[in-house]
């Protein structure tokens, strides 16, 4: 099990290059409307790992919140997009979760007080993938997304150079501006 979460993993770096294309300049980008479409269709590679343990099913209340889900179930808030991913198919808008709506809650693949680096990978792809959906929302959803980015730098400081191409131009500006 651990050997196919490192191999999950290892793909989960390569699909920032499955999705990159060359600009009329030479550059190489990745279109977050390209990873989009992938992060609705399915998982992505790494990312299914995240639902290879059951932990409980879940029903939300009114006043509930993927971020007091999380901190309830994984003893920190920051893992919701996490919730989020493995629950996708359940909630079109992270910020608008329903009442009755069933969720599964699995155990997380790592050690949530102290993740690893490579564990910190499959955190920030939540993250991005989180991201994209936002875009995916519109402009209404601009502060949100920019959100879910400031709370990635907590499990990789260096997100906005690292994952440029798979950031808006505009949103990387306004961090730059901060």
């Amino acid at each position: 099990m651990k050997k196919l979460f490192i191999v999950a993993l290892i793909a989960l770096l390569l699909v920032p290059a499955a999705f990159a294309q060359v600009t009329a300049a030479g550059a190489a980008t990745t279109a977050v409307g390209a990873a989009s479409t992938v992060a609705s269709s399915d998982m992505g590679p790494g990312l299914e790992s995240l639902k290879s343990d059951v932990n409980e099913g879940y029903t939300i209340v009114s006043g509930d919140t993927l971020k007091g889900i999380s901190a309830a179930r994984f003893g920190d808030y920051r893992y919701w997009p996490v919730v989020y991913m493995t629950n996708k198919e359940s909630i079109a808008n992270p910020e608008r979760i329903e009442p009755a709506t069933a969720l599964r809650i699995y155990r997380l693949p790592f050690n949530a007080a102290s993740p690893s680096d490579i564990s910190k990978l499959l955190i920030v792809e939540t993250y991005l993938q989180t991201y994209a959906r936002y875009v995916e929302l519109g402009a209404d959803w601009v502060g949100a997304r920019r959100w879910v980015l400031l709370e990635a730098t907590h499990f990789s400081p260096e997100l906005f150079s690292k994952f440029a191409s798979r950031i808006e131009d505009s949103d990387e500006a306004w961090y730059k501006a901060r």
